[in-house]
């Protein structure tokens, strides 16, 4: 006992909480950062939400030891996400050749889950995606992200526009004035300025 004194007597304060949190991170997986998103419930408050097969999505997946995929949530903080309606659509203008169908297909745009191997990756630039709700929506948050469990850190947004149609059908596109900013934690919701 009295060796251990000895080795703590001459350890910082500092340094003594540093080797009790590094203790703790590695003993504890919970405080490591493990997450497992929920998925969410099928439908809620009269929205009806597309079927996420997690079963069918690893199966599909060819992630290697990357992060396979994980739900995104059909409802986050009392908010429908709209992009996962049944009746929502969807349509690119190109997608990184040379991948699909294993990842980076255009239809993981708003598939449902997170991560490499369902994800959209653009082709050439200038490109673009669009999520059809298929009729008029009140829009609070937009959320953009992939490789939530961030196994890999190539992934930026740089230079994007989020636009909207007036009312379905009029084909007139507008930017809207967005009030949140880039998060990269948990998705990345966008802040712009109107430049109309």
């Amino acid at each position: 006992m009295k060796e251990w004194f000895e080795i703590f007597k001459s350890v910082s304060v500092g340094d003594y909480v540093c080797l009790v949190l590094v203790m703790t991170l590695t003993i504890n997986p919970l405080a490591s950062g493990n997450h497992n998103p929920k998925q969410g419930p099928p439908d809620w408050r009269g929205y009806i939400f597309k079927a996420q097969d997690i079963k069918k999505a690893k199966e599909e997946c060819e992630s290697g030891v990357k992060p396979g995929p994980e739900f995104v949530s059909t409802v986050r903080d009392g908010e429908p996400n709209l992009a996962l309606l049944e009746k929502a659509t969807f349509k690119i203008l190109n997608e990184l050749g040379g991948w699909c169908p294993r990842r980076h297909c255009g239809k993981y745009i708003h598939d449902g889950f997170y991560n490499n191997c369902r994800s959209w990756i653009i082709g050439p630039a200038p490109s673009w995606g669009e999520i059809d709700l298929a009729g008029v929506a009140t829009v609070n948050r937009v959320f953009i992200g992939s490789d939530h469990s961030q196994g890999f850190v190539d992934r930026v947004l740089a230079d994007f526009d989020i636009l909207v149609a007036d009312k379905v059908g009029s084909g007139k596109i507008r930017r809207p004035q967005l009030e949140t900013s880039l998060d990269t934690q948990e998705g990345s919701s966008h802040q712009q300025n109107n430049r109309d």
